[in-house]
């Protein structure tokens, strides 16, 4: 009987629990697993259990707006909304892991891989953040979600973190509660690690295009352009890697080993032959947003020595260079230094006539697009042709395939010409075969 009441004693009391052997180790062992604010996992134990898994889906999410209302409205109440989204996302599906990762990005797991499963989720996420704001005039809170999506025993957790991030930065950079699944946008094959390996094997290289003084004749100038060519997967485009590469912040990197690997090249060229061939490196805008943009440029030409006349930054028309604050004082900074600024894709859309308006650029590469057009109104690109050569700027034909097209361009008083009617993109050194030559 008195062995019955002890058991007795033992369900009801809640506090005697605490006296079995190992009870306290397994509460410890609990709270280490749990974040204190939210009881969701947090970050250490949430990534142990990834650890274990070889397939499934990671999707990151972060909330904003929380900090201004906690500036705005007070921390209780962005510490309620914290707590609300923690509480949904712990029930969101019964097969996810949920975790808060830090202060406001959550991370959630589930074994399920099919992308449209994938994608429900995260939808269901987004709404869920919308009511949070549709409640309230005076809160606004959004989410930025990647996901990335392992299915053949390849999880890893470094590899998604990274991956993460990339999608995250992305999303942040497209406004309020976008999502972007990494599996649906890049190609597994294309990442920042096999970019260094492809460089140091030189799968991946720079081929040069020339551009034909239409007067002399003569070549004057070459494009760099990168080709990688991969051993496994074969010819992997420029839209590809550039694409990735800008993506993932990892052009400014990669845009300084074109610079230097061009500039090295090329006065190797001048040098041998005695020339003054002039290069024209494709700048993108995201390089311009970086600070240190323009002395890695100084610097690289310095260390090389070569003539920074020679050198042209090919900028292209489109509509990421009307965000870039301070364009006229970019293109002011790049000219002071003796380098050359030119517009390429000219005419492919967006504002091109501010570039003649506003802008003193020293070249414009009118696009393959108009090029084509030359024999429908021939008048017009004459007129556009005029016009650009009153602000002094030389005129670059691109995408030159036939000679009726050259023929017409000549005649309307074209300064250069690029195109595979001349030339194609070759080797460097095929480069310097050509140039040995100097013949069409």
């Amino acid at each position: 009987m008195q062995e019955g009441k002890m058991k007795l004693n033992q369900r009801i009391n809640p506090y005697s629990r605490w006296d079995m052997p190992g009870a306290i180790e397994k509460v410890k062992m609990y709270l280490n697993k749990r974040d204190k604010f939210t009881g969701l996992y947090n970050r250490n134990y949430f990534f142990y259990c990834l650890g274990q898994k070889k397939n499934g889906t990671f999707i990151k999410i972060k909330f904003m707006g929380i900090n201004f209302i906690n500036l705005n409205s007070g921390i209780k109440t962005g510490d309620e909304i914290i707590q609300h989204i923690s509480k949904t996302l712990k029930n969101i599906r019964a097969n996810c892991i949920a975790s808060r990762l830090s202060g406001t990005k959550f991370g959630l797991y589930t074994e399920e891989t099919e992308i449209n499963y994938i994608r429900q989720i995260i939808e269901e996420i987004i709404t869920i953040t919308n009511s949070i704001s549709n409640n309230s005039d005076n809160i606004k809170v959004s989410a930025s979600i990647g996901a990335v999506i392992y299915n053949n025993n390849d999880f890893s957790i470094k590899d998604a973190s990274n991956k993460l991030e990339i999608s995250l930065s992305n999303c942040i950079r497209k406004g309020n509660n976008k999502y972007e699944i990494y599996n649906e946008k890049y190609e597994p094959h294309i990442n920042i690690e096999s970019i260094e390996k492809s460089i140091e094997s030189g799968e991946i290289t720079l081929y040069y295009q020339p551009k034909v003084d239409v007067k002399s004749k003569k070549i004057k100038g070459v494009e760099a352009l990168i080709r990688w060519f991969d051993e496994e997967y074969g010819y992997i485009t420029p839209n590809k890697l550039i694409g990735f590469a800008e993506n993932t912040g990892y052009i400014s990197s990669l845009g300084r080993w074109i610079i230097r690997k061009a500039c090295e090249e090329i006065k190797e060229l001048n040098d041998t032959l005695d020339q003054r061939i002039d290069l024209s490196v494709n700048i993108s805008p995201y390089q311009l947003e970086d600070e240190k943009f323009l002395n890695d440029i100084k610097d690289i030409v310095k260390e090389i020595g070569f003539d920074q006349e020679l050198l042209k930054l090919e900028i292209t028309e489109n509509e990421n260079m009307e965000s870039i604050d301070k364009i006229h004082q970019i293109f002011r900074e790049i000219k002071s230094t003796g380098i050359k600024v030119s517009i390429d894709d000219f005419g492919k859309g967006y504002n091109s006539i501010d570039y003649i308006k506003n802008y003193n650029v020293d070249e414009i590469k009118i696009d393959k697009s108009l090029v084509e057009y030359l024999e429908n109104n021939p008048l017009f690109i004459k007129s556009l042709i005029n016009m650009i050569h009153t602000t002094n700027a030389y005129v670059v034909a691109e995408g030159v395939e036939r000679k009726v097209e050259y023929d017409f361009l000549e005649r309307m008083g074209c300064d250069f010409i690029q195109g595979y009617y001349c030339y194609k993109p070759m080797s460097f050194n095929s480069l310097l075969e050509i140039i040995k030559k100097d013949t069409i």
